[in-house]
């Protein structure tokens, strides 16, 4: 549950800045999204910490991730999932608006998230 006051819709800022309006029931479908600065004043709060330590730790934490992906390490977190690299081979491919000329997209490396068993039996406990 996010900590913040203001209302965190995923796709609210595309929805209304085009004159749209959202029924109750189409704000019911949208997921409320937690973000940084929700999970920074969360550990804050938790750990008695302030917010710019945390802020520091987690900032530290993601760069570490980075930096590891970006030498092709896998970064497994116990309890949490595995992010490995994979290479997404190159393809031929059409595009419908280009008149269906073939285009060829290059290989692409790619992050992978495996889910822990734990994360993964927690979002299917029902």
């Amino acid at each position: 549950m996010p900590l913040n006051s203001g209302i965190n819709y995923a796709t609210m800022g595309r929805m209304e800045g085009k004159g749209t309006r959202m029924t109750p029931a189409a704000k019911r479908r949208i997921k409320k999204v937690f973000g940084r600065a929700d999970l920074i004043a969360l550990v804050a709060k938790e750990t008695d910490n302030s917010h710019d330590n945390v802020a520091v730790i987690l900032d530290s934490i993601i760069n570490a991730i980075i930096t590891n992906l970006g030498e092709d390490n896998t970064v497994r977190i116990t309890g949490f999932g595995t992010f490995t690299i994979r290479t997404r081979p190159g393809r031929t491919t059409t595009l419908p608006h280009r008149k269906n000329r073939p285009i060829y997209l290059p290989p692409r490396r790619i992050v992978k998230f495996t889910l822990s068993k734990r994360l993964r039996d927690t979002l299917n406990d029902e």
